[in-house]
C-alpha cells in the first residue's frame, strides 16, 4: 500500500512549485475552484493573494461578472472568455460550459434591493437602495460578505461618489463615500477601512461633484467623470487625496459618457464633438498623462438601430468585439460591418456588467466576513438575439 501511494503522489511532488503556479494560473475560474480540492499545496496556491494577480497577468481569459435578475431572482453570473470565443450561425455566443458559474446570494430573498457599484480586486460593492441602507462588500467566489453601515451623522446626505478601493501600502480594502448635505449643500468625504467599523473624514477637500455616476478602480484609485470640470476625478486610496485627470482634446461638452477598464488601462467613452451620431472610445496608455490618450474605436450609433455607449471588453479572433452595452447589458459588434446585436443571458438583457478578476482568498475580507453565498456550478446558455 505504501509503495502504491508513493507512485500516486510522486508526479505532484516532482513538479516544481513555480510550474504548478503557472499551470493553475492558466485555468478557467470554475476549474480553479475545483482544483482547490486536489491537495493542500494547490489549495494554498490558489487561495494565495498573489495568485489572482498572476492569473490576470497571464492573459488567458477575460472574466466577466454579471449582476441582474436571472431566472426571476437577483443573482451573479460569471463566465470566462478568450479571443477564441465565437458566435455561431444562429446568433448564439458560444461559451464553454466549464467556463460558467452562477452564484445565488442570500440577499436574493431579502426585502431589500441592492445596486452594484463597482468591482475592485475580485470584490464587489453593493449598496442598498433603501434610505440609510448599508453597503455590502462581497467576494462571490469565496461566498463571503462584509456589511458596512452608514455613519448616522451623514446618512441623510445623498451620495455623489462612492466605491470600493484597495490600498497597496496597508494591503487593506476601503470604502469611500462622498456625499452632499441636503440642507447646506456642503460636501463630505468619508472613508472606512474594512474591519474597523468606523468612518473617518478625509482630510483632503472634497471636489464638487454632481451625481453618483459610474466609477472604476484602477491604479490604486477610484475614478468618476466630473461634468462641471470636464475631467476625470480620482481618489487615491493610499494617500487619501483627490486629483484630476484631463480628457482628450477631442472630447467636448458631454451629456452621455462612461468610464471603464480595457486591457489594464483607464478608458473613456463619449460622443465625438457635437455629433451625437458617433461614439468614440479612448484608452490612457500611460496613466495620468494626457498625451497618452489613444482613440481605439469609433462607432456609428444609429447605423445598426441601437443607441447608446459601448465599452469594449474583449476582441475575438473573428474581429467581432464583445461590449458592455450602456453598462447594463452585453452586445457583440462587428466594427467592419457596423452591426451590433444584444446578448441574452438566462432570459434577460438588462444587467450590470463588470470586468472581473476572481479573488480566491478567504482572507480578502478579513476575519469578520460572513459566508452567505450558495454556489451553483450548473451550466447555462448564453444567447445573442435581436438582430
Amino acid at each position: 500500500m505504501v509503495k502504491i501511494m508513493e507512485l500516486i503522489s510522486s508526479p505532484f511532488e516532482e513538479i516544481p512549485t513555480p510550474i504548478i503556479w503557472d499551470i493553475l494560473s492558466k485555468l478557467p475560474t470554475k476549474t480553479c475552484l475545483n482544483c482547490k480540492l486536489v491537495c493542500k499545496e494547490w489549495y494554498d496556491i490558489i487561495t494565495n493573494r498573489d495568485f489572482a494577480n498572476l492569473r490576470r497577468s497571464s492573459g488567458c481569459y477575460s472574466t466577466v461578472l454579471l449582476y441582474g435578475k436571472f431566472d426571476g431572482t437577483l443573482n451573479f453570473v460569471l463566465f470566462d472568455l478568450d479571443n477564441h470565443t465565437k458566435v455561431d450561425e444562429t446568433c448564439n455566443l458560444i461559451v464553454d460550459n466549464d467556463a460558467m458559474i452562477k452564484f445565488k446570494s442570500k440577499y436574493t430573498n431579502s426585502n431589500e434591493q441592492f445596486n452594484a457599484i463597482n468591482e475592485c480586486n475580485g470584490l464587489i460593492l453593493l449598496r442598498s437602495i433603501n434610505d440609510h441602507g448599508a453597503y455590502i462588500v462581497c467576494n462571490v467566489v469565496t461566498r463571503q460578505h462584509a456589511i458596512v453601515e452608514l455613519d448616522p451623522t451623514h446618512a441623510s446626505n445623498y451620495a455623489v461618489m462612492e466605491g470600493l478601493g484597495y490600498c497597496t501600502v496597508s494591503q487593506q480594502f476601503k470604502v469611500l463615500r462622498v456625499s452632499k448635505c441636503r440642507q447646506t449643500s456642503i460636501f463630505v468625504a468619508e472613508i472606512q477601512t474594512l474591519g474597523t467599523n468606523k468612518w473617518r473624514i478625509v482630510n483632503d477637500k472634497s471636489p464638487i461633484l454632481e451625481s453618483c455616476d459610474k466609477v472604476v478602480f484602477i491604479n490604486g484609485s477610484l475614478h468618476i467623470y466630473t461634468r462641471t470640470k470636464h475631467c476625470i476625478t480620482s481618489f487615491d486610496f493610499g494617500t487619501e487625496t483627490f486629483s484630476r485627470i484631463p480628457l482628450p482634446d477631442e472630447v467636448v461638452a458631454i451629456y452621455d459618457w462612461s468610464i471603464s477598464i480595457y486591457d489594464s488601462c483607464l478608458c473613456f467613452a463619449s460622443y465625438i464633438g457635437d455629433d451625437d451620431g458617433r461614439c468614440g472610445f479612448w484608452v490612457m496608455k500611460d496613466y495620468g498623462v494626457k498625451e497618452s490618450w489613444v482613440k481605439l474605436f469609433v462607432f456609428e450609433i444609429y447605423s445598426d438601430g441601437y443607441w447608446g455607449l459601448r465599452l469594449p471588453l474583449l476582441q475575438m479572433e473573428s474581429k467581432e468585439i464583445l461590449f458592455a452595452y450602456n453598462t447594463f447589458g452585453l452586445a457583440v459588434d462587428n466594427i467592419r460591418y457596423g452591426r451590433c446585436k444584444e446578448i441574452e443571458v438566462l432570459g434577460d438583457f438588462n444587467f450590470n456588467v463588470f470586468g472581473f478578476n476572481p479573488n480566491f482568498s478567504k482572507n480578502s475580507l478579513g476575519s469578520d466576513a460572513s459566508t452567505n453565498y450558495a454556489i451553483g456550478l450548473q451550466p447555462f446558455h448564453v444567447k445573442k438575439t435581436k438582430e
